[in-house]
């Protein structure tokens, strides 16, 4: 089977044989070079899809996600760098490159600003909280002095301080503000000031050598203590390491995302690569927090393959060992925890998520689609740490002997091997789904160069030939026809030509009043959809609030009560606190799925609405049936030139190319929970606006398209019969002047014959 290098290899050929052309034949040559060069341009785009397996990782700080990639990708060695905090997670993108270097691309100060503001309101609700417990203390320490009693109040921790404030947030804002808090503290430590790069971004590293030099340097940027860690949005770091070759690694935020722009920025990753790994630890195996923060960065459609890992399985094992049958040997009791382990977390995963799907239906959720794909992964259990021990078995530093001794104690009576270390891991059976991913694409890949290699061969077969046709026709020609004949066809051509140019023009209407009518629909379609995309659920999160009052009953029989100090009761009052919020990420969403599904519709429907081989081939028709009753020289000549006349009847592309229209909603909201009725007005406001942004600009751009598609039309009408007719004058002319010199001119044309035939016998 022919591959697409045994076809690109023929073109030096090829071209030879279309240079010894090229002189009597420019139009058809230009032509030929115009598919081969298309051929060419599409080959290389798939190939260049195919060189690299793209694997984006999910997962929140602290679920092992950088110690499975090193395990993967680079046998066990600490090369990717971990994230410092949770607040500190930038996105990554880790890619091959001949030198090692670092771009960084900070966050904008709007971004800034948000983060201030939300650390900001983090104090305030501390503050509030440390009053609410001093004030408490307060009531105590007067109580305690009726009766009588001594009271020591506790210091107020920052610890105390902050799960009281937890009492009254949800989870998720809880983790947003205090992130925000501890980014802020960072950035006040190491600048008094905004920094000026903000906005920008930088190839901050440039001058290394090796990946360790590199990663070492990447600590200012990532690390705990970075002067620059802070104020980083995103860093992709390209490694001189051969193990990389083939791999793109894309290492998402490990929390939900306060900035809006970099969530998107995330999703959009998501949803061009070839695998997402979610990646949660097997002891908390996709909880609440792994929930949500799915929710937030997996994007509605477009992720090709879900791969759940459950990691540091070996704490799960661990953490099970008093569940597992004690009458069983030991090595048998280690293979029935792991077993034990992998029911659990599938039972409870599948749980889970079909408890999501199922409240998705009732709610007509748009992202039922994203956990439904979720739902069919299987999880895998890994250890990564059992992997890197299993290879670095001969040299051990002390804490990973630590470690080894902590997995010797895992099923008492069993000692750990290297071999059995490894197979532990499953490292392997990672690596397994990878290839497999990796060996669907690359059958893709092939599948797809296939069919343009079957299209292409036989495009090229055919026009080659077509140019050995032509050389024969025009060769016949000079040998049968002699210039009056040439004259007598001319006047012949135009007479009948001019005669049916109301039926040609007539061809060219209907084309054009049929496009008009399949533009006018689609806008209309457009905004009817725009409705399904309008919705934004605003939800409710309820919590209890308890407070202690003091409730008098009395003095009491003779002043009882107040002589025993138990006239004043403590007692509780609860009430419950309702906090209304939307969430701006479902408003982007919306908004980009209604602008990619409308662009897409917009561009099929006016590419469709001129079927421009359907005309082509329909004006042929006419003008061929125009000549059915005429002389054989007359209609071969005519039939000669009509084949190039008509290939330039041709219609503007409709790509819009691909337009933001979200940034009417991240521009204004930079934070993705959104609080407060006037808060979620304004989302909706902004979502709504976009929307219409989305409708008034497609439709600008495709009746601006629909006008340069009606105007072409009808200069291909107004001109084809004049065009037509003077390509005819000038063929005629040219077939003139060959008569003039008939030898040379046969001659020349002779000689074209061994190359157009060596050209078309290429492709057998």
């Amino acid at each position: 089977m022919a591959t697409v290098n045994d076809l690109t290899n023929l073109f030096p050929a090829v071209e030879e044989k279309l240079a010894r052309l090229d002189n009597d034949f420019p139009a058809q040559v230009e032509d030929f070079r115009q598919q081969l060069k298309i051929f060419q341009d599409a080959v290389s785009k798939k190939q260049e899809e195919g060189r690299v397996l793209s694997i984006s990782i999910v997962g929140r700080v602290k679920s092992g996600k950088s110690t499975l990639l090193n395990a993967l990708l680079f046998d066990g060695e600490s090369v990717l760098p971990q994230a410092a905090t949770p607040m500190t997670a930038a996105l990554t993108f880790i890619r091959y490159a001949d030198k090692c270097r670092a771009e960084v691309q900070f966050f904008s100060k709007d971004e800034w600003a948000t983060f201030q503001e939300q650390a900001k309101k983090f104090d305030e609700f501390c503050l509030r909280a440390r009053q609410e417990i001093e004030q408490e203390q307060r009531d105590a320490a007067e109580r305690a002095k009726k009766k009588f009693q001594i009271y020591r109040p506790r210091e107020i921790t920052q610890t105390i301080i902050r799960d009281r404030v937890k009492q009254h947030l949800d989870i998720t804002t809880y983790d947003i503000y205090e992130a925000a808090k501890e980014q802020v503290t960072m950035a006040s430590k190491v600048s008094n000031s905004l920094p000026s790069f903000l906005g920008t971004t930088q190839t901050v590293i440039s001058d290394v050598e090796t990946t360790a030099e590199l990663t070492g340097k990447l600590q200012d940027y990532v690390g705990a203590n970075g002067r620059y860690t802070p104020f980083v949005c995103s860093t992709t770091v390209y490694f001189n390491d051969d193990r990389m070759k083939g791999y793109e690694i894309i290492d998402t935020p490990g929390t939900n995302d306060p900035i809006i722009s970099r969530g998107k920025k995330t999703t959009d990753s998501l949803a061009k690569t070839d695998v997402v790994l979610v990646i949660s630890p097997a002891g908390r195996f996709v909880d609440s927090s792994d929930l949500i923060l799915l929710s937030q960065n997996l994007p509605l459609s477009g992720i090709k393959r879900f791969e759940l890992i459950a990691s540091q399985y070996d704490l799960a094992v661990r953490g099970n060992e008093n569940k597992i049958n004690k009458q069983l040997e030991p090595f048998d009791r280690l293979i029935e925890g792991m077993k034990m382990v992998q029911h659990e977390l599938s039972d409870s995963f599948r749980s889970r998520i079909e408890e999501i799907i199922s409240t998705a239906q009732k709610n007509n959720n748009a992202d039922r689609e994203k956990w439904e794909r979720l739902a069919k992964a299987e999880p895998q259990c890994v250890s990564a740490l059992a992997f890197i021990l299993a290879k670095r078995w001969d040299r051990l530093n002390q804490e990973e002997q630590e470690y080894l001794d902590i997995f010797n104690e895992m099923i008492p009576g069993y000692q750990f091997d290297r071999e059995t270390l490894e197979h532990f891991s499953f490292i392997d059976q990672v690596q397994e789904r990878l290839d497999e991913v990796k060996s669907d694409k690359d059958k893709i890949i092939r599948e797809a160069l296939g069919a343009l290699l079957d299209a292409h061969r036989e495009k090229f077969t055919r026009a080659s030939a077509d140019f050995l046709t032509d050389i024969n026709k025009r060769i016949f020609t000079l040998e049968n026809v002699d210039v009056g004949q040439l004259q007598t066809a001319l006047k012949e051509q135009t007479m009948r030509l001019q005669k049916g140019r109301a039926s040609l023009e007539g061809v060219f209407e209907e084309a054009i009043f049929s496009a008009k009518t399949k533009f006018q629909s689609i806008f209309s379609e457009i905004r009817k959809a725009k409705a399904d995309y309008a919705r934004l659920n605003v939800q409710t999160e309820s919590h209890t609030v308890t407070k202690e009052y003091q409730h008098d009953k009395g003095h009491g029989i003779l002043f009882w009560r107040d002589i025993t100090g138990t006239r004043y009761e403590t007692r509780t009052r609860s009430y419950t606190v309702t906090t209304y919020y939307a969430d701006a990420y479902e408003a982007v969403d919306q908004v980009e799925e209604f602008a990619l599904r409308s662009r897409g519709e917009l561009e099929g429907a006016i590419g469709s609405a001129v079927n421009v081989d359907a005309l082509k081939n329909n004006v042929s028709d006419l003008v061929l049936d125009m000549f059915k009753d005429a002389d054989m020289d007359t209609l071969e000549l005519l039939k000669e030139q009509l084949k190039s006349t008509i290939r330039k009847i041709t219609i503007p592309d409709a790509d819009f190319g691909d337009v933001d229209y979200t940034t009417m909603i991240t521009s204004k909201f930079s934070g993705s929970r959104i609080e407060g009725s006037s808060a979620i007005d304004e989302l909706k406001a902004a979502q709504r606006n976009a929307l219409n942004a989305v409708i008034s600009d497609l439709e600008e751009k495709g009746k601006e398209k629909a006008r340069q598609i009606e105007k072409s039309l009808h200069s291909a009408m107004d001109n084809f019969v004049n065009t037509l007719i003077a390509d005819l004058r000038e063929n005629t002319e040219k077939l003139t002047r060959d008569l003039d010199d008939k030898k040379n001119a046969l001659s020349r044309l002779k000689a074209c014959v061994k190359p157009a035939t060596e050209l078309k016998d290429i492709w057998n």
